[in-house]
């Protein structure tokens, strides 16, 4: 019983990693470390680009979310 038991947790676990590994794992990109993403640090300045009538408005398949920093970070090598 045990042994069935050991057996189908590792087929579930298998199953789960092939199919992240076949939908790929996406994460949100960083921000960008140029003078126009330097300034900003509240999701309004980002919104005041980004928003939907502005000049880089987000994609089509982005959250309708306004925490940007709940996904997006800094760079490793110049972030805050």
């Amino acid at each position: 019983m045990k042994g069935r038991r050991m057996a189908l947790f590792a087929l579930v676990t298998v199953f789960l990693l092939a199919l992240l590994l076949i939908r790929g794992i996406q994460f949100p990109p960083d921000i960008p470390f140029d003078l126009d993403h330097r300034r900003g640090q509240i999701p309004g300045d980002c919104l005041s680009c980004h928003g939907p009538d502005e000049r880089f408005p987000r994609g089509k398949n982005h959250p309708l979310v306004d925490e940007c920093f709940q996904c997006h970070s800094w760079p490793a090598a110049g972030g805050r």
